[in-house]
């Protein structure tokens, strides 16, 4: 387990495998791996890919969740190391130890004032991967978040394994990969040395030791909008001692980035908001980073949905219905939660006929249009606000089961993002009369209503 004290969250991403990009991710972990109940609604963390740790942000979603992600933020001491000298600095040996961090551009991995390359999203393999290691967001494993050397000297055991007992065992006898080859020619008093230095980096250490030269600075891109399943192609820049290493996390699904050009390419596969973090490493190892803010809409996602309807099955002026329901590409219900149904029309006096009835889950409840004050005529509208825009293919209606008022005959079906402008109808028709349940599938779309 990592100590998140004198981390932070300015160190980068957080967990070995680098697969969070904000600590309100740790939402997924309350739920799954402590079997909690979460800090988000149920409607908000299953929304699009937010319950993914690397898809929309779950920021400002929860006040409890966002205090939670204020706390790990003032997570950013170390202490101060017990290896230093009474007045605070650092001993003889560690001064050497330090030049040897130097000569041996350690800061190429372990850089900046975090002590590591986390913020650029780098990855690496140190030898210590094995079949068992897991997965990565559900695939491969290649490698590991660099963790911050600040602290060390009470944090063993070292490496994501907790395989090396000392900081020595890190530097030689666990070195596996040849990371840290360019230690091999050090002699023991040496690499004795080093290990006096990495114990005493602490909050007196201003910023990792190294070369000089400055960090590249990425040129200025964002906020980015783009369309689902549409190709993309987004070149980033920087400046400074290159060549250049691009990587990223949480990048919209169906895009990912040249390590080489530092050029985002692909299909975005699905809509929502999200912050794409972009790092570059230079040839140093200096390290920078950027969020691009990115949107990517579904132009065949809606929020509402309406039903109009033009007639009876028995030619009276009555309206209604037992249950609706949107569709999947499959033909399966949408999960109804979080939905509102209001109507044109509702009878509420001699019954309850309110348009949440279409939504309820019952069979033998119904929606049903004004009669006891008043007959309105026709159309009669039900609209559905989904709460966010989801893309649905079809719909059903469930007409009344216990008599023949009220049954749609003649219909029309629209969508909308913002439950004003409606647009052509998507689907038209007359429904059969009797109680089976009516199923309309037609092309794709995404919104919020429906009506």
């Amino acid at each position: 387990t990592i100590d998140l004290n004198g981390r932070g969250v300015g160190h980068g991403a957080i967990h070995w495998s680098g697969n969070f990009d904000e600590p309100q991710d740790f939402e997924g972990q309350i739920r799954e791996f402590s079997q909690g109940t979460g800090l988000l609604s149920n409607v908000a963390f299953h929304q699009g890919t937010r319950s993914f740790p690397l898809g929309e942000s779950k920021t400002g979603l929860s006040s409890d969740l966002d205090a939670l992600a204020a706390y790990m933020e003032t997570l950013t001491s170390a202490g101060i190391s017990p290896r230093r000298s009474a007045d605070g600095s650092l001993t003889s040996g560690a001064m050497a130890g330090r030049e040897i961090f130097i000569q041996e551009n350690c800061a190429s991995c372990h850089g900046g004032e975090a002590f590591s390359d986390s913020s650029s999203y780098s990855l690496h393999d140190v030898g210590t991967l094995v079949a068992t290691s897991g997965t990565r967001l559900g695939g491969l494993l290649d490698g590991l978040d660099t963790p911050t050397l600040r602290g060390l000297w009470k944090t063993a055991p070292y490496l994501h394994d907790g395989s090396a007992a000392t900081l020595s065992d890190v530097l030689v006898s666990r070195d596996l990969s040849g990371r840290h080859g360019g230690l091999f020619h050090r002699s023991p008093a040496e690499i004795t040395q080093l290990v006096e230095y990495l114990e005493s980096i602490d909050d007196l250490e201003p910023a990792a030791p190294s070369t000089s030269g400055q960090a590249p600075v990425i040129g200025e891109v964002g906020p980015l909008l783009h369309l689902v399943n549409r190709s993309i192609s987004v070149a980033l820049s920087a400046t400074g001692q290159g060549p250049f290493a691009w990587s990223a996390i949480a990048l919209p699904a169906g895009l990912e980035i040249d390590p080489v050009s530092g050029v985002i390419s692909g299909a975005p596969a699905s809509a929502g908001n999200f912050v794409a973090r972009i790092g570059v490493r230079d040839v140093a190892g200096r390290a920078a980073s950027w969020d691009i803010p990115w949107t990517i809409t579904d132009p065949s996602a809606h929020r509402y949905v309406k039903l109009v309807s033009y007639s009876s099955q028995n030619g009276q002026p009555f309206s209604g219905l037992a249950e609706f329901n949107l569709l999947d590409a499959a033909g399966e219900p949408l999960d109804r939660s979080g939905w509102q149904a209001s109507a044109s029309s509702e009878e509420t006096s001699s019954e309850n006929g309110r348009a949440s009835r279409t939504i309820d889950g019952q069979t033998n409840t119904i929606w049903h249009t004004a009669y006891s004050a008043g007959t309105p005529p026709f159309p009669h509208e039900l609209v559905i606000d989904l709460g966010s825009p989801q893309s649905f293919h079809g719909f059903t209606c469930l007409p009344r089961q216990d008599g023949p008022n009220g049954r749609i005959k003649s219909y029309a079906f629209f969508f909308s993002d913002d439950g004003i402008s409606w647009g052509n109808a998507a689907a038209e028709g007359d429904f059969a009369d009797g109680t089976a349940l009516q199923t309309v599938m037609f092309q794709s779309v995404a919104n919020r209503y429906v009506k």
